[in-house]
């Protein structure tokens, strides 16, 4: 009886102790080297192959989420096109997000473009010095193909501008200040934008020309509201928003100084 019991207790030991090791293998805590070799990333970091681009280029052809991971300033000579013409981000796909993440890009001489060309192009959180920004959605007849959310948000622009060719377009919470040659902060081709919450500065032009803080065609359904509108050049021949051919156009809580007029219309445009 008791080479019995001491048997048993011995295969009751042996079993505790197992549970005990199992106990440790599930439940030991990560060490760093393990998160370092195994790394989780949201997006991928857009860089300059300078083997493949002689000049400056971020390009991107793939839908997907990138991201930037420093400045790019760039001092070019306008005579001799050190820079070359084509924009030094270039967009060539749908569905992509750039988070600049608080980066500047700026270029001295010809202006740095950010260019886009497909649906659902977001770009955000970063500084433009000497540039704009030209989205572009695909059209087919007339009218925009698909489910479109151009989409720019926190985003500085320190002389330059916007332009927007798309539907639903969502302008949000950036701060823009034209230049001599841009003259017009923000311009925007489609129905159903919404612009809020934005800082667009118009300044005098490089030629006696209208100058307006928003300039908007086909916006129909637009949503204006929540923007500070200033002009710092004359008031002669200058409106905070123009509308061009679009109807029921809301207009909320917007802040303009120094315009001729506050709402110009032109074609067939209603607001309130």
């Amino acid at each position: 009886m008791r080479r019995t019991n001491t048997f048993l207790n011995k295969f009751i030991a042996l079993i505790a102790c197992n549970v005990v090791l199992l106990g440790y293998m599930f439940s030991k805590p990560t060490h760093a080297a393990e998160l370092i070799n195994s790394p989780v990333t949201s997006c991928e970091v857009l860089h300059w192959n300078r083997k493949e681009f002689s000049r400056p280029l971020l390009y991107v052809d793939k839908p997907g989420k990138y991201c930037i991971d420093q400045d790019y300033r760039f001092s070019c000579s306008e005579w001799m096109g050190s820079c070359g013409s084509s924009p030094f981000l270039q967009i060539i796909a749908s569905d992509v997000e750039v988070d600049m993440r608080g980066h500047t890009f700026s270029r001295s001489g010809r202006p740095l473009e950010i260019f886009g060309r497909g649906r659902n192009i977001f770009i955000k959180n970063g500084e433009i010095k000497n540039g704009y920004i030209n989205i572009n959605a695909p059209r087919s007849s007339g009218f925009f193909v698909g489910d479109n959310f151009t989409h720019i948000e926190n985003v500085r622009v320190e002389t330059g501008c916007i332009h927007i060719f798309a539907a639903n377009a969502i302008v949000r919470n950036n701060d823009v200040v034209a230049s001599k040659d841009c003259t017009t902060p923000l311009t925007i081709v489609g129905p159903h934008p919404t612009i809020e919450k934005n800082r667009l500065t118009t300044v005098a032009g490089a030629f006696d020309a209208a100058r307006y803080g928003i300039d908007l065609s086909e916006g129909e359904g637009a949503v204006v509201r929540g923007n500070t509108i200033l002009n710092y050049g004359p008031r002669e021949n200058t409106g905070a928003v123009v509308l061009r051919d679009g109807d029921g156009v809301q207009m909320e809580n917007n802040h303009v100084d120094n315009f001729e007029q506050a709402v110009m219309r032109t074609g067939t445009s209603t607001g309130q």
